[in-house]
């Protein structure tokens, strides 16, 4: 996390060459495993940051940055058991929970992203009308 007292804004993200290789071996420790192993895209790694509430922390003074994981373990245990994953062993036991999951969050996603648009329209709803009223002159001058 971002250190108190430094000045300015937060250094660009720093990629390490670690990084690559925590890829490498999520991939091959699906591809050992007994299930295939789809190709990765942004939305189902954006799904699975919400799904277990995953967010990253500001960068460090050095442009590095962690997950971080706000919850304490028994919260964690129960965020993956609502989801039909076994704690313990990381398996999916469930998939209609897994699946109900992912529609809750789809919907909450939704419910979201429509309240960021109905603001943003009542703002600019309201800069019209307060444009309308006088309130801001005219960008241009009568001839």
């Amino acid at each position: 996390m971002r250190k108190l007292g430094l000045e300015g804004p937060p250094p660009a993200w720093t990629e390490e060459p670690t990084d690559v290789y925590q890829v490498v071996r999520m991939m091959l420790f699906a591809l050992k495993g007994k299930y295939a192993m789809r190709p990765v895209t942004g939305r189902m790694v954006s799904r699975a940051r919400a799904l277990l509430g995953l967010e990253l922390e500001q960068a460090d003074e050095e442009g590095i940055r962690d997950w971080a994981r706000p919850y304490d373990d028994d919260y964690w245990h129960k965020l993956l058991e609502d989801a039909g994953i076994d704690p313990d062993t990381e398996e999916l036991v469930d998939p209609d929970k897994f699946k109900q999951a992912l529609e809750a969050l789809e919907v909450e996603q939704a419910e979201i992203k429509r309240r960021k648009t109905a603001l943003k329209q009542r703002t600019v709803t309201g800069e019209l009308k307060s444009f309308s009223n006088g309130a801001f002159p005219p960008p241009w001058r009568p001839i």
